[in-house]
């Protein structure tokens, strides 16, 4: 029995090595460990919205603010020398076959701001994929990305399981439309390929950063 749970963990662990949310959510089942969201006290849970609202819009103003100050002193000299035959100044369309493929490797999850659940997409996907695919399709062609695509359903989470629930503590997670998941998805894909082809990528980061 040891045996065989072993084997099945070791499989899955190397069938899911690219999907870091699939990992680290099967680890905290295994370890027990809690994956219910925590809050600082407070006697009022509209209050408790705003505030918690407020402190991560209130820390993105500050951290662009940095952003600018530091740009202020930036070396100019420092800046990359960027050929103009390497410059991605427009998006490809897609297929629906490559649609097809995005969906197939994108995560499943619903959000309420979704017209219909997202497995109910997947399930119709032969009637939706056209629709589906000339959306996406517009907004690259356009270079128009909706306004109510950039909505999301923003639910705070702790940065670490065992810290001190104080805001400072509190990491914004931000629940996207599937649709706008997509898009985004398919933007990055592209972009991705031509940072990689050109090796425009800075040698010296590497957080967060697709394994080639």
């Amino acid at each position: 029995m040891k045996r065989a749970c072993n084997e099945y963990y070791t499989t899955f662990i190397q069938e899911n090595s690219s999907d870091h949310r699939k990992l680290f959510k099967s680890a905290k089942f295994l370890f027990n460990q809690e994956t219910d969201l925590h809050f600082p006290e407070c006697s009022d849970n509209t209050v408790l919205a705003n505030d918690i609202g407020d402190f991560f819009a209130n820390k993105t103003e500050c951290i662009r603010q940095e952003l600018d100050s530091a740009a202020t002193y930036h070396n100019p000299t420092s800046e990359p020398q960027i050929m103009p035959n390497v410059q991605l100044d427009s998006f490809k369309t897609l297929t629906e076959d490559d649609v097809n493929q995005i969906i197939s490797n994108s995560s499943k999850k619903s959000c309420s701001l979704d017209p219909m659940p997202t497995h109910l997409v997947v399930h119709c996907l032969d009637v939706l994929l056209p629709v589906i695919t000339r959306m996406i399709n517009l907004s690259l062609q356009s270079g128009c990305f909706p306004e109510n695509w950039k909505l999301a359903k923003v639910h705070p989470g702790l940065k670490k399981s065992k810290a001190e629930v104080i805001f400072d503590n509190l990491r914004p997670i931000s629940n996207l439309s599937f649709v706008s998941k997509l898009t985004e998805r398919a933007v990055f894909n592209q972009t991705h390929d031509h940072l990689t082809a050109h090796k425009l990528y800075p040698k010296a980061q590497s957080s967060y950063r697709q394994i080639s």
